[in-house]
C-alpha cells in the first residue's frame, strides 16, 4: 500500500473520533505533526508515512493547526474535537 493510500483510509476513520475544530476554544485535543506521523507509522510499520504527507492530509481533511496553548514556547498542534 502507498503512504498515500494509507493515509487517505486512516484519516477518513480518524474524522469519525476526531473532527476538525475551527478555534482553540472549540478543540478538545491538541496533537503536533511529529505525533501523528509516528502514531500512524506504530499501527502500519510497512507503511512510513512523514511529517510532509500527514501535514498535506490533515490540511485537505480540514484540520487547522495553532501556537501549542498554555506552552511559551511555539510549537504547533492540529485543533481536534474528539468525537461524542
Amino acid at each position: 500500500m502507498e503512504p498515500t493510500e494509507f493515509l487517505s483510509q486512516i484519516i477518513s476513520q480518524f474524522k469519525n473520533w476526531y473532527k476538525p475544530a475551527q478555534s482553540i476554544d472549540q478543540a478538545t485535543d491538541f496533537f503536533s505533526t511529529t505525533e501523528i506521523t509516528e502514531a500512524l507509522n506504530q499501527v502500519n510499520p510497512g507503511v512510513q508515512v512523514d511529517n510532509t504527507l500527514v501535514f498535506d492530509a490533515m490540511t485537505e481533511a480540514g484540520y487547522h493547526y495553532c501556537p501549542d496553548p498554555g506552552k511559551l514556547t511555539f510549537q504547533l498542534k492540529w485543533m481536534i474535537i474528539r468525537a461524542s
